[in-house]
């Protein structure tokens, strides 16, 4: 059984291209067996590439997709939920098939801690840092940053007025974990994925 990694996409492009696209999936997602027979059911990614005249079978699509919704006349978002790692594959292959589009991720595999992003300037994914702790008096804490500056300070003003640095932040996760072993503090960082 798989990790699973959660994405949001967006996908831009010429206004004509994204009403088809935009068509393309809801019919896709409406109908009551999926256009290819898979385990996923019609929001299956391989579903995508097959009505697109592609092989499923040569494009990583393992997950599906879900709340699409149109954003303005040249835009729509969705989310993904894929084995492992974000399906660029996929949106690779939909934006040659439409030359008009391209498309912007955010991703997070939690359990492994990865953390991806294709939107280097921050376009529709500005944040770059996560953090998520549970202190040792089991208060849960979570949120989004644009700036490492900014999480440091997330963590100072609420949890622990030491942390300054990224190794404070591991310090400080060392010490909660000596007070309970269900404590613990993560920064994560977004990864710029060039491709």
């Amino acid at each position: 059984m798989p990790n699973w990694c959660f994405s949001s996409v967006v996908i831009e492009g010429d206004k004509r291209e994204i009403d088809v696209l935009e068509c393309m999936l809801n019919r896709l997602s409406q109908m009551e067996e999926p256009a290819v027979k898979n385990d996923f059911g019609p929001n299956w990614l391989g579903c995508i590439i097959d009505k697109l005249g592609g092989d499923w079978q040569e494009v990583r699509c393992r997950g599906t997709w879900s709340d699409l919704h149109r954003v303005s006349d040249t835009t729509i978002c969705l989310e993904t939920e894929t084995a492992w790692a974000p399906c660029c594959e996929t949106f690779n292959f939909i934006c040659r098939q439409f030359p008009s589009m391209r498309y912007y991720y955010s991703s997070e595999e939690p359990s492994m801690g990865e953390f991806w992003t294709n939107d280097k300037e921050g376009k529709y994914f500005p944040c770059r840092y996560y953090v998520e702790l549970c202190t040792p008096d089991e208060l849960f804490g979570c949120e989004y940053f644009k700036t490492l500056d900014e999480a440091l300070l997330w963590i100072r003003e609420g949890y622990a007025k030491e942390v300054k640095t990224r190794q404070d932040v591991e310090l400080l996760c060392e010490r909660w974990e000596e007070e309970s072993p269900d404590a613990y503090c993560c920064l994560h960082e977004f990864q710029t994925d060039e491709g």
